[in-house]
């Protein structure tokens, strides 16, 4: 899923600044995380059969269910669908919408769930709103609810099947102290003989929604001394198999920063904001010897010309690309796919555009970073296979909101004119064709190859999620 412009490029910035604030507690180094006492076990299944109402015009949906929307997507894990909402975490029966399982929310003011998917696992934290409490964790089996092993911690990142924790230690003074360990997902062993000193990055090439992106053979891990201040700690890299931190050193430039092999890549998107250059430099790992260095660009809003400086999708710490490339755009304004490994580009196409969404077959893109024409790019060569007329959706600061999934293309926002205007619209797309296959009404909350997850109102009851398959 890729939003337009949503969020600016402050927030991403600012993300970086406040790893500086970083969280409490002292690191928990057990050889096997062990379960606490106090955390939510699987309820027994609902009774009480789902709501099929619908009220939009849409065709008739699998099921629907009332639903407030959470801080994440809906998703398919086999059989089962998870619903995260405002303050529950709930799974339902793919087939029959009928609730299996749920959590609660242990905290309310300002917790919110967020989850991530590896296989058949659910790793479902709960975030505080105050930056002094941890985060509370658990590792969950999909189709019964059933906690593997649970812990907290100050940062959680999920890599194919590993889970990493990073605790930390005098948090808000400059004798901070951070380590990370990596533990396997299935049982909480830790993997490490002893934690690497650091906080682990979690920027990623790759629009993975829910699920955990997969763990290379070295991540980024942001590292002392704790005497100096955020800006002047500098990143590094670590071994996943050992948890060794190698030597080379990357500048901390309040961006992103993650590794592409032995190479730690760091970006500055504050090099030149009136082209909307985007600097970036890769350091050798082992050396800290620099690579390469180059500029991309980000596109512009077709409103007041402004720079759309993220080179993001949904989440603003993965950038739309697959492997070692990323997408982003040309000084002239046309889309380009870049390779990190060589600091080059491999292909430019040739009209004006703005990469929206991506996988490892197709990048889609936009006429301008907030409307215009959609294009659909072939990922390995650039070809364009069809391009549709802008759809209408209202431009920046509203969101569009995509999903690239099986042979569909899905986009949605609000239009403002015609037979629904000012309401939500999800529109689907043949991938192949750029045929238009189906539209809704509702916002799309959750796709895939054979599902659509909407959330509709009538503006009377409470808003609900339908289910069509």
């Amino acid at each position: 899923m890729a939003q337009g412009a949503g969020h600016g490029y402050q927030g991403a910035k600012l993300r970086r600044l406040a790893t500086a604030g970083i969280l409490v507690a002292a690191l928990s180094l057990s050889a096997c995380a062990t379960e606490q006492r106090g955390y939510p076990m699987p309820v027994p299944t609902s009774s009480s059969p789902p709501t099929t109402t619908t009220t939009t015009g849409n065709r008739p949906a699998a099921w629907s269910m009332e639903f407030d929307v959470g801080a994440a997507e809906v998703a398919v894990v086999g059989d089962v669908v998870i619903a995260p909402q405002e303050t529950s975490f709930i799974a339902v029966d793919r087939a029959s919408g009928r609730e299996r399982w749920r959590r609660d929310l242990k905290v309310t003011g300002g917790s919110k769930f967020r989850y991530q998917i590896s296989d058949e696992l659910i790793v479902l934290s709960e975030s505080r709103a105050a930056s002094s409490e941890p985060t509370l964790f658990e590792v969950i089996e999909a189709s019964t609810g059933r906690t593997r092993w649970q812990a907290s911690t100050n940062y959680l990142n999920v890599y194919g099947h590993a889970v990493y924790r990073t605790d930390c230690t005098g948090m808000g003074t400059r004798d901070v102290q951070c380590a990370t360990m990596r533990h396997d997902i299935g049982d909480g062993k830790a993997s490490w003989p002893h934690p690497a000193s650091g906080t682990l990055g979690h920027d990623v090439i790759g629009t993975w929604h829910q699920q955990a992106p997969p763990e290379s053979e070295y991540l980024s891990i942001w590292v002392g001394p704790s005497t100096v201040g955020p800006k002047d700690r500098p990143w590094a890299s670590v071994a996943t198999a050992t948890g060794d931190v190698l030597p080379g050193r990357g500048a901390n430039h309040a961006w992103y920063t993650f590794s592409v092999g032995e190479l730690l890549v760091n970006t500055d998107h504050d090099s030149n904001e009136y082209r909307c250059e985007i600097a970036m430099e890769a350091i050798n790992g082992s050396t800290g010897t620099r690579q390469w260095s180059a500029s991309v660009h980000g596109g512009r809003r077709k409103e007041k010309d402004e720079c759309q400086k993220r080179l993001s999708g949904s989440e603003l710490s993965q950038m739309i690309g697959a492997g070692s490339r990323i997408a982003a755009v040309t000084a002239d304004g046309t889309p380009q796919l870049f390779d990190l490994a060589t600091g080059s580009t491999v292909w430019a196409a040739t009209d004006r555009g703005t990469p929206l969404d991506g996988d490892d077959r197709s990048l889609l893109v936009s006429e301008f970073a907030d409307q215009g024409t959609l294009t659909l790019l072939d990922l390995e060569t650039g070809k364009k296979k069809w391009s549709v007329p802008d759809p209408g959706f209202d431009p920046y600061p509203s969101q569009r909101t995509t999903f690239l999934v099986g042979d569909r293309v899905v986009v949605g926002g609000r239009i403002p004119i015609g037979k629904f205007a000012g309401r939500p619209t999800t529109i689907i797309y043949d991938r192949e064709t750029g045929r238009e296959i189906d539209r809704y009404v509702g916002w799309v909350q959750g796709a895939g190859a054979d599902w659509l997850a909407l959330l509709v109102s009538d503006g009377d009851g409470p808003d609900e999620l339908q289910f069509h398959r």
